[in-house]
């Protein structure tokens, strides 16, 4: 669902490392909220990961990791999936609800760059940057 606009959203990250690359999500519109409630997925529920975001956000936010993991380089994207995860860049989120919808603000940058949030820089899970949730 996300995998065109998370693959522009990076394109744009690639070519400014160390920088925040803002993103607009439209709100949750009624369609794409009842066609994944009928499928036993509520789109409104908060991240178990991450609860100021919601499942909606999560999905965008997977979509952006699992492309920078399996098909990012330093070169931009690469055509065929990766044999090994590509771990020469670490991805960073940050999000806000906007009257709009949300607002995503991505950054990548080497490891240890001074650039990133201080708990991103010794962060070794690219699955998992923001800090976990009390009590997991």
């Amino acid at each position: 669902m996300f995998d065109p606009a998370a693959r522009r959203a990076l394109a744009r990250c690639y070519r400014a490392p160390g920088r925040w690359v803002p993103v607009r999500l439209p709100r949750l519109g009624a369609r794409l909220f009842i066609r994944w409630l009928t499928r036993g997925v509520d789109l409104r529920e908060r991240d178990p990961w991450d609860p100021s975001i919601d499942r909606y956000v999560r999905g965008f936010v997977r979509a952006c990791y699992y492309s920078h993991r399996w098909h990012g380089s330093h070169e931009g994207f690469r055509r065929e999936r990766r044999a090994a995860p590509f771990e020469g860049l670490v991805l960073v989120y940050r999000a806000e609800r906007d009257p709009a919808g949300w607002r995503v603000r991505l950054m990548t940058a080497e490891k240890g760059d001074r650039r990133l949030p201080r708990k991103s820089r010794r962060f070794t899970d690219p699955e998992r940057v923001s800090p976990p949730v009390r009590g997991f």
